[in-house]
């Protein structure tokens, strides 16, 4: 299948800490897609952060990388 470019210039640009309101400006899509789009990339990271005891490095970056995407407005605490 066809990989669309925009949703990964979307999350490299949000995991590079670019403000919410200037990701809107940049990236085509509604607020609420893009939300889905980072949440469930997160969902997916998690998945990969499980295997720490096969592979502990790719789990610590995937971890890292949670931390990056999951931040206000994504995930309010």
């Amino acid at each position: 299948p066809q990989i669309f470019y925009w949703p990964c210039v979307a999350l490299f640009l949000w995991a590079s800490g670019v403000p919410w309101k200037s990701l809107l400006s940049v990236i085509p899509v509604d607020e609420g897609d893009l939300t889905s789009l980072i949440a469930r990339c997160a969902d997916h990271l998690r998945q990969v952060a499980n295997l720490s005891e096969t592979h502990p490095g790719l789990s610590s970056v995937a971890a890292r990388a949670i931390e990056l995407i999951l931040r206000e407005p994504v995930l309010i605490e």
